[in-house]
């Protein structure tokens, strides 16, 4: 753990990776993530460039 902790920081300090702060409305990866709303999941899916499902193809459970 802590060789991966030493090679993070000297990546972050090289440059190499940057790490940026995402706010929860703009993270189009919290479905994978968390339970959202109907909205959120649709939302979220345009952004990945999912196309939306046809109401008479979805099945209900």
């Amino acid at each position: 753990m802590r060789r991966r902790h030493n090679t993070i920081r000297q990546l972050l300090s090289t440059g190499v990776i940057t790490i940026d702060y995402v706010r929860s409305a703009d993270n189009i990866a919290d479905p994978f993530t968390k339970g959202l709303s109907r909205e959120l999941v649709e939302t979220s899916s345009r952004g990945m460039g999912l196309k939306p499902v046809e109401n008479g193809n979805m099945r209900e459970t």
